[in-house]
């Protein structure tokens, strides 16, 4: 702290001010690691109106500076596709989890259709893909509840459908007594908090996938406009035990 200190007198004697200023400053522990502070620094003045001395409030950013550098590299302009090759800059890394899984799962079912196997169940865990029932006019597909998962919730009839569940009840961590689950979202580059989970219906297991990780990043009003505006996909919200929004 001493060295911020020294930091916020600097700008006092180079600036020499009359109005506050505002800056994010780095300032080194003992230990070795940064810090990063915003710090307001104001004149004080005495009944004459005269600057008798200055005051500095500060808040530590250290998290906020941390989350921006985590996230420099993810413009989506830095990937390119040519003629099946795939191209990266500026270091991007690209993450296939809201996708790859739903994806697969839609090739799975697709090699047993091709291969006349038309009743069938395939389980991804989270995401589920059914052909035409055996023996019987449709599959039931449940739905775990988010807040005892070992229950389910709601159990759907399906043929020829794939169902899909983004939640925020198996891949968190917790800090600070807070869980924050594994969806961030890109704009805040924090999980969003809106519902405990969402499950969209689709006879694409890929399309479902994507919307389920999309809806669950919105709030459910805005996530309601797109489902209605979207053909092939339904959605099921579990925002807590006595409010489940269905489309």
């Amino acid at each position: 702290m001493e060295k911020l200190q020294k930091i916020i007198e600097e700008i006092i004697k180079e600036e020499k001010l009359i109005y506050s200023v505002f800056s994010n400053l780095k300032n080194k522990n003992k230990n070795g690691s940064y810090y990063w502070v915003y710090a307001i620094i104001s004149p004080e003045y005495d009944e004459d109106n005269f600057i008798i001395g200055y005051s500095a409030i500060r808040q530590d950013i250290t998290a906020q500076k941390e989350i921006e550098e985590l996230n420099k590299n993810i413009n989506i302009k830095d990937i390119n596709l040519e003629n099946n090759i795939y191209k990266k800059q500026n270091n991007i890394k690209l993450d296939l989890s809201a996708i790859a899984k739903g994806y697969t799962t839609e090739l799975v079912g697709k090699y047993l259709e091709d291969n006349n196997i038309h009743s069938y169940i395939i389980n991804a865990g989270g995401n589920v893909k059914v052909g035409k029932a055996y023996k019987k006019e449709y599959y039931k597909v449940g739905i775990a509840d988010p807040l005892n998962p070992s229950d389910i919730f709601i159990k759907l009839n399906i043929n020829n459908k794939s169902v899909v569940t983004s939640g925020d009840y198996q891949r968190y961590c917790t800090m600070d007594n807070i869980n924050y689950n594994h969806i961030i979202n890109p704009n805040t580059k924090y999980p969003s908090n809106y519902m405990h989970s969402v499950s969209v219906v689709s006879s694409s297991s890929s399309l479902a996938d994507i919307y389920s990780t999309y809806l669950f990043l919105l709030p459910v009003e805005e996530g309601q406009l797109i489902v209605d505006n979207t053909d092939d996909i339904e959605a099921i919200w579990y925002i807590d035990e006595n409010n489940i929004v269905k489309s």
